[in-house]
């Protein structure tokens, strides 16, 4: 079990992990994606939900009317488990050799801090009930997956040192908490699995690139409707007060940029051949005497539009916006980008083969 430190020092770019300034030395404050990248580079994994709580019950007490709150039995104990008390430890620490005394607290899978000293990320999203388990463990299920976002909530397990409460709430084995998995806080670790099976998970890449230069552009197709004619193909737009302008001289790049002049402008985006998982894409807002624009990720889900990423987009210079979408985003045209008065250039569709 790793632990992180106080600083931020791998941050996620859409498709890739990047080391923020020159760090080199370990404890780094790391997300879920660099729990990830460090686990799957050594040829390891992170356990979904399911695998870490039975991991933490132990092979004696994983059948349902065997369940106990703790790996130890059902009552709190500070002789078996770091917490409450704002210190971590090492790993192993509840070897028989603890103050306060306490027997060797490694499970029958010769586990150590199943419960205390820190969070633990896990590969699965975030449940709206249990319920939404799919019955057989899948790593390629959307819960599990994951590409499924590009950002998002991850699971976390097995509370904390400065995980509170005099029952241990935070500990019980069916205890779950989520954080989004760009983010990170100083009581938060992983644990890595090795699997029976060599498992690669599918990655991100690029599959439409679009500067909008050239083509035929912006064409008015009826009320608020319009399209380009891009080199990366047919791009079409609506909304309700949308007003949409070619400003080369505002391009990032080459001769071409998308000015969204009012709130309600939408950009769908055009059909892949993988399953879109997320867009980046460079922004700015309109005018330095604008509020801040926004930039949203929509996914069509049979009639109801659901946002899946939104960020905020303040300065006249140009910043890159990662935005997420469900990896089980319908084909066709329902994926639309909602954009509040902001310029867009250099957009790129990252998708995974199907």
């Amino acid at each position: 079990m790793i632990s992180i430190g106080d600083d931020k020092d791998i941050r996620w770019n859409v498709n890739n992990l990047e080391v923020v300034g020159t760090t080199s030395n370990l404890p780094v404050a790391v997300t879920f994606y660099g729990a990830m990248a460090f686990a799957q580079f050594y040829g390891y994994d992170l356990p979904t939900d399911a695998e870490w709580e039975q991991a933490a019950r132990g092979p004696d007490h994983d059948d349902e009317d065997e369940h106990q709150l703790f790996p130890w039995g059902n009552v709190i104990d500070p002789g078996k488990a770091k917490y409450s008390t704002g210190n971590k430890g090492p790993v192993g620490y509840y070897d028989g050799n603890q103050s306060p005394f306490g027997p060797d607290m490694k499970n029958d899978y010769g586990l150590y801090d199943m419960a205390g000293n820190l969070w633990e990320w896990c590969r699965s999203k975030d449940l709206s009930s249990v319920e939404d388990y799919p019955q057989l463990e899948s790593l390629t299920h959307d819960l599990n997956a994951i590409s499924y976002l590009v950002s998002g909530a991850r699971a976390l397990r097995g509370g904390a040192y400065n995980s509170q409460g005099s029952e241990g709430g935070e500990l019980h084995c069916n205890n779950r908490y989520w954080y989004d998995a760009t983010q990170y806080t100083v009581s938060f670790g992983f644990r890595v699995i090795r699997r029976e099976t060599d498992y690669t998970d599918p990655w991100p890449e690029v599959e439409i690139s679009e500067s909008f230069d050239g083509g035929g552009w912006i064409q008015r197709l009826g009320f608020h409707d319009w399209s380009i004619t891009a080199p990366s193909g047919d791009w079409r737009g609506n909304g309700g007060y949308t007003e949409v302008h070619r400003d080369d001289t505002s391009a990032r790049s080459g001769t071409g940029v998308i000015l969204f002049n009012q709130n309600y402008s939408y950009l769908y985006l055009p059909t892949t051949a993988g399953l879109p998982v997320g867009v980046s894409v460079w922004a700015r807002k309109r005018s330095s005497t604008d509020s801040s624009g926004r930039v949203y990720a929509q996914v069509l889900n049979g009639i109801t539009w659901s946002q899946t990423g939104s960020v905020s987009v303040s300065s006249i210079e140009y910043e890159k916006v990662d935005l997420a979408i469900g990896y089980s985003a319908p084909d066709g045209q329902a994926i639309r980008l909602y954009c509040d008065k902001v310029y867009l250039d250099d957009l790129k569709i990252y998708t995974i083969p199907r």
